[in-house]
């Protein structure tokens, strides 16, 4: 492959580009306004388009000064879902009126954990809930509704609005769990008054926010646009509509353990729009087809049981009617990357780090117990725990970046970071570590183990939690160690976990190293095999680190590296008890690894036939990963700047390709996350400094 500066001739073209900004920024979650309507913030996640005229009315331009914003009106238009890794974020364009008593409500059915084998009937119960409202009257005339054998909700969301005094209006916001008849705690700040919409960032497991101003969309008769699909239809009066209504839900509330729902899953959802009374109108999403369409006044009269087939609202039954009808829609959460940008504090990992760099996933449970936030602090944990859910890698020119989802016990748990970029000497096995007489240097423990082949550790990092601060330590094994003493170690410092801050302070650390610890983390793997959900993927916080390339030998001639991350605690006996939380991960199942013996040292490369943990040498697979982590400026991912990587550059710039991964690639110069004219210069200097590829 030919050295970029063969390729002179991007550069003119880069020097001359002047952009507009991309960057990863929050979603604007005002329900829609005349600059930022929701069909454009949401472009690309639309889910359903409603095909029927509305049966509640059709709203229409009002006057601040009358008894209401809207003549009464109510419609559902179009439904977008999308995602971050914290929150579903959820965009109905529509419209409402300011009426409590009586007054229309939203109902969301959300189903989050995956089906269960069916026995028909499949009847939502919704008798017993507790609550009060319109909102909760509407919710409790759905029950037995009949919902076929492929939608299982989980959560009801109810959304009405209050008063026709325009300047009190408000909406009204509600949500319940169906397996243990629950209702979520009610807060007033689950919403807000019309003048302050933007409460997305409530700290609550959901907020709400309705704009009512919404004129387009479909109309209140089939005259003269018919109901169906295609040009010149309702359905295409349904796509003119802007404004309505915005949830947030948070995807692990910490409070009250809603929502339970994991990055990158499919969720399943059906909004219906219907009063208190048990009327459930024609407005639903997605969308009753013609042939199910009701009479004439287009709405189900309120019936108990509301599932009777022909002439009530009936969903299994309308598929008998219309093979092409579903009641639900499934979506798949894609992310975007979080509403507002990460540091580098543990606060949210996975959206702190790109697309791409993910490298190895937890398989198993944690025998060293589920940690779970105490609700009461300052005691940090109601049961304390530690565990590795997934480790992600990158580097930018002068460190290597790591991050691991998970946890550390207060009580000296160690994490291990083994290191292998290739520089001699090697050092598979670790003969050289000492003996036990260095109490206070825990590679100690480790002396005469052995890894996989191929896996040559030199550098090793340990960082422990010890009362609430973190610790962190270096080892360059070819440091020879003196008798009776360890090889030597490094102290690079310490800093307090939760802190948001990774400087270090009190040790010798000339490569400006960072640590950080969230320990906040209540999500992962938890301490039983059997429990589910079984989702790694679902922690975001834990432990962040930043290494000097130049400590660890890292060059533009060998960016790859070999990479292992261990989970320990000590026995009695001083030598170091591993736990089964490594990354990449043991095959499952696997207990703890334990503690080995001196005259019996554990030997990661020996696998033993016969099923079972044996001889304590029973490692499946490698304990190690391989990677190349990509660097500022590599999109292509070969450690080498060419063209092709200039030409995505340029896409960036020019708003083409708009990825987490790639804005951080292509992020040369202030401000974070913003990719700009200002990066040109930054990223030409960057280009022309490059040695010739290999």
């Amino acid at each position: 492959m030919q050295a970029i500066r063969t390729h002179g001739a991007y550069l003119p073209l880069l020097a001359a580009l002047t952009v507009g900004t991309t960057a990863m920024t929050a979603l604007a979650a005002d329900g829609g306004t005349p600059a930022s309507p929701l069909p454009a913030r949401y472009a690309g996640f639309l889910v359903a388009t409603q095909e029927n005229a509305t049966g509640f009315g059709d709203g229409t331009a009002g006057t601040l000064s009358g008894p209401s914003e809207f003549s009464i009106g109510s419609e559902l238009n179009r439904l977008y879902v999308t995602s971050d890794l914290e929150n579903v974020w959820i965009g109905i364009t529509g419209n409402l009126p300011n009426k409590l008593a009586n007054g229309e409500t939203i109902i969301v059915l959300l189903q989050v954990q995956p089906d269960f084998p069916c026995v028909p009937p499949n009847l939502l119960t919704t008798a017993g809930l507790p609550g009060f409202g319109g909102g909760y009257n509407s919710l409790l005339n759905l029950d037995q509704l009949n919902m076929g054998c492929d939608f299982y909700p989980d959560f009801a969301l109810a959304i009405n609005r209050a008063t026709a005094d325009v300047p009190n209006a408000r909406t009204y916001a509600n949500a319940w769990y169906f397996p243990t008849n629950l209702e979520l705690p009610y807060d007033d700040a689950l919403t807000s008054s019309t003048a302050t919409p933007a409460n997305d960032n409530n700290g609550l497991y959901m907020s709400v926010y309705m704009n009512t101003t919404n004129t387009a969309g479909v109309t209140a008769t089939t005259q003269p646009v018919p109901d169906g699909t295609g040009p010149g239809t309702q359905e295409e009066l349904a796509t003119t509509a802007v404004k309505g209504l915005r949830i947030r839900l948070s995807m692990n509330d910490m409070d009250t353990g809603a929502f339970g729902i994991s990055a990158f899953q499919q969720i399943k959802l059906a909004v219906i729009l219907m009063a208190p009374d048990g009327t459930v109108s024609n407005q639903t999403l997605p969308p009753i087809t013609v042939p199910n369409a009701p009479e004439f006044p287009n709405c189900f009269a309120s019936t108990q049981p509301v599932s009777q087939g022909a002439g009530t609202f009936d969903p299994d039954y309308f598929k008998t009617v219309d093979a092409s009808y579903t009641f639900f829609a499934p979506v798949t959460l894609n992310n975007l990357g979080a509403p507002s940008t990460s540091g580098k504090d543990g606060s949210n990992i996975p959206g702190g780090f790109p697309v791409g760099s993910l490298v190895a996933t937890q398989q198993l449970h944690t025998c060293f117990g589920d940690a779970q936030p105490n609700p009461n602090p300052p005691i940090p944990y109601i049961r304390p725990g530690s565990e590795l859910n997934q480790l992600f890698v990158r580097r930018d020119e002068t460190h290597l970046e790591f991050a691991v989802t998970g946890n550390m016990e207060q009580n000296g748990n160690k994490v291990y970071i083994f290191i292998d970029t290739g520089n001699e000497p090697v050092y598979n096995q670790l003969t050289n570590v000492g003996n036990t007489s260095d109490g206070f240097n825990s590679i100690r423990t480790w002396q005469n183990r052995k890894f996989d082949a191929g896996f040559n550790p030199r550098y090793v990092y340990m960082v422990n939690n010890s009362g609430g601060t973190l610790f962190a330590d270096r080892w360059d094994l070819s440091i020879p160690y003196v008798p009776d003493v360890s090889n030597p170690k490094t102290y690079l410092g310490s800093v307090a976990v939760g802190s948001g801050n990774s400087v270090l302070s009190g040790g010798t650390n000339p490569g400006d190293n960072e640590f950080a610890l969230n320990n906040s983390n209540a999500d992962g793997v938890p301490a039983h095999p059997a429990t589910q959900p079984f989702d790694a993927g679902t922690a975001q916080f834990g432990l962040e680190g930043r290494i000097n390339l130049s400590e660890i030998g890292v060059t533009s001639a060998n960016c790859t590296i070999r990479m292992a991350v261990m989970l320990s605690g000590t026995d009695g006996g001083g030598r170091s008890f591993l736990s089964n939380q490594s990354l990449p991960s043991y095959a499952a199942p696997f207990g703890n690894v334990g503690a080995d013996t001196a005259a019996e040292p554990y030997d990661f490369g020996l696998t033993v036939s016969g099923g079972g943990f044996t001889g304590r040498d029973q490692f499946a697979g490698n304990q190690y990963a391989e990677l190349t982590p990509r660097r500022k400026g590599d999109f292509v991912g070969d450690c080498c700047i060419t063209s092709a990587d200039v030409a995505e550059f340029v896409k960036v710039l020019l708003g083409l390709l708009s990825t987490p991964e790639a804005i951080y690639l292509a992020d040369f110069a202030p401000p974070v996350g913003v990719v700009d004219g200002r990066d040109i210069q930054a990223y030409v200097n960057f280009v022309l400094s490059q040695p010739s590829c290999p």
